[in-house]
């Protein structure tokens, strides 16, 4: 910041100066305004791009984490469904082994049946 000095002691010099000194200054005055105007813009262009590129990457990590949690709820139902048949298929071998093994008892039951022939009923001695 100039204090009012210095810009006094700058008008001075500049009124001073030959005129083409003073043209020279002035082109001099609005090269830099707008070097400086371009180096905003460039900082504005830059800041637009980093907050793009930090959106786009946030983007990526959300749809990543949302890809792995919908695998992770398909390996889930898969494991599920998996456990399903399995506990579906005990089931039915052990509904299975039941009926083999009453028909085994059966088919027994009838063979000694037939062996011995038919049970009699024989009164009680009291």
């Amino acid at each position: 910041m100039l204090t009012g000095t210095a810009i006094a002691e700058m008008a001075t010099q500049h009124e001073n100066a030959p005129s083409a000194e003073r043209r020279e200054a002035a082109r001099d005055a609005a090269d830099a305004r707008i070097r400086a105007s371009d180096a905003r813009e460039h900082a504005r262009e830059r800041d637009r791009e980093n907050r793009d590129a930090a959106q786009q990457r946030a983007e990526t990590q959300r749809d990543q984490a949302q890809q792995r949690i919908d695998e992770a709820r398909e390996h889930a139902e898969r494991q599920q469904e998996d456990t399903r048949e399995r506990a579906d298929a005990a089931r039915q071998a052990s509904a299975d082994r039941q009926s083999t093994q009453r028909q085994a008892a059966r088919d027994a039951h009838a063979q000694a049946r037939e062996r011995t022939g038919p049970v009699r009923d024989y009164p009680q001695s009291e």
